[in-house]
């Protein structure tokens, strides 16, 4: 079943009276070129806004309507969540420091750990809307995360991540060329988003990032090269 499919099975209610098909690309369009235009705009290089087609309805009805997919609880309700429960579509919020904050979303579940994307969005509080969630680009490739530690049992005392919210029905976009590796010689693989495993030459390896999941260190190390942490 492909991604079109899965969206439509899994199309809210509120949706099916509006909503007719979709592109290929997962893109509608809304015949009000204003609204056409404001979307493109915020969604230009970055992943697809899904948008009702044939809408003739306000900007305010319509931000309502996307808001319906996802539900936030904010930073305070839930400073650790269960490692059970943390799910694909999670928004998660990584306090830096008193000034910054930085947003990501869970996008599958491996043995090895979750299979995250950070945004390349950084806020001076602890709350992220739903446009900029839409219009962000990642940061850098998606990673592993060692979840038990950083949302459940939170052992490093400088670190605070902490799953905001969750966006429901949500399917993973731009993954098909995300892999990891792991093994030596003969012995090395590469595992996807899915957990599907390929015996893959060690040159082939070489070129791949190697599976580790990471903790707050670990990402903080790569968020250097991006952003200033001071």
């Amino acid at each position: 079943m492909d991604s079109q499919d899965k969206l439509k099975k899994n199309s809210d209610h509120k949706f099916e009276k509006e909503v007719s098909s979709f592109q290929s690309d997962n893109e509608l369009f809304i015949q009000d070129d204003s609204i056409i235009s404001k979307h493109k705009k915020k969604a230009r290089n970055a992943k697809p806004v899904q948008i009702l087609e044939n809408y003739n309805g306000s900007d305010e009805d319509l931000k309502s309507l996307v808001k319906s997919d996802f539900k936030f609880w904010g930073w305070d309700k839930k400073p650790r969540t269960m490692l059970r429960f943390i799910k694909p579509g999670d928004i998660f919020c990584v306090k830096l420091n008193d000034k910054k904050y930085i947003f990501g979303r869970i996008i599958s579940k491996i043995f090895f750990g979750r299979v995250a994307e950070i945004f390349n969005y950084v806020s001076s509080t602890p709350e992220i809307e739903v446009e900029y969630i839409d219009s962000s680009k990642r940061m850098f490739a998606p990673i592993v995360l060692d979840s038990y530690t950083l949302f459940d049992r939170k052992f490093e005392k400088e670190a605070d991540w902490r799953i905001i919210g969750h966006q429901n029905d949500y399917i993973p976009t731009d993954v098909d060329d995300v892999y990891f590796t792991f093994g030596e010689g003969a012995y090395c693989k590469k595992v996807d988003i899915w957990d599907n495993k390929t015996f893959i030459s060690e040159s082939e390896a070489k070129k791949l990032p190697e599976l580790t999941a990471m903790r707050n260190y670990g990402v903080k190390q790569l968020l250097k090269e991006y952003i200033k942490l001071e």
